[in-house]
C-alpha cells in the first residue's frame, strides 16, 4: 500500500449568521467567517491485490481510529451551554454535547481509502502530533489488518495439546 501524508496551512471560509438586535427584535444577518487551520491529508493507494483482500473480507468497515471531543471542543460546548440565552437553547446545547461525548466518531478503513482522508487542527503542534500518531498507530494498524486477512494459500498446522 502506498502512503502519502501532506501537511499544510489553509484558510477555510464559510457562511454563517450573526444576530443583530434592532428596534423590532433580533434578526440574523449573513456573514462570511474564516479560520486558518493546519490540515493533514492522508492518501492511501491500495494495490489490486489489497483491494481484493479488503473486498473479500469486508475490511472496509474495520475501525482504524476513534475520535472523541478535543479539549477545545469541550470548552466550546461548555461555553455555549453557559452562555445560552434561554433554557431551550441551553438544553439543546447540553443534549448535543452529551451525545457527542457518548458517541465518538469511528473512522474505518473505507474512510482512509476514499482519499484523501483529511483532518483539521487549530495549530501546528496538534497536526504534528496527529501525523506522528498516523505513522506509529493508525498506519501500522491498517497493515496489521491487511496482513491478518491476506490469503497465504493452503497450510497445515501441527501441535501437541
Amino acid at each position: 500500500m502506498k502512503v502519502r501524508i501532506d501537511q499544510r496551512e489553509e484558510t477555510k471560509t464559510w457562511d454563517d449568521y450573526e444576530e443583530k438586535k434592532g428596534f423590532f427584535g433580533t434578526k440574523k444577518i449573513p456573514v462570511k467567517k474564516s479560520a486558518t487551520l493546519q490540515m493533514v491529508y492522508l492518501f492511501l493507494e491500495a494495490s489490486e491485490e489489497e483491494k481484493a483482500i479488503i473486498k473479500a473480507n469486508g475490511l472496509d468497515e474495520s475501525v482504524v481510529e476513534t475520535v472523541g471531543l478535543s479539549q477545545q471542543q469541550i470548552q466550546r460546548y461548555e461555553s455555549e451551554i453557559e452562555n445560552a440565552p434561554n433554557k431551550i437553547e441551553r438544553d439543546l446545547a447540553e443534549h448535543i454535547y452529551q451525545y457527542q461525548r457518548a458517541n465518538p466518531i469511528e473512522f474505518t478503513l473505507k474512510h482512509y481509502l476514499e482519499g484523501p482522508y483529511q483532518r483539521a487542527f487549530d495549530n501546528v503542534v496538534q497536526s504534528n502530533e496527529y501525523v506522528s500518531k498516523l505513522k506509529t498507530v493508525y498506519l501500522p494498524k491498517i497493515k496489521k489488518i491487511m496482513e491478518a486477512n491476506a490469503k497465504v494459500g493452503p497450510s497445515t498446522e501441527s501441535f501437541d495439546l
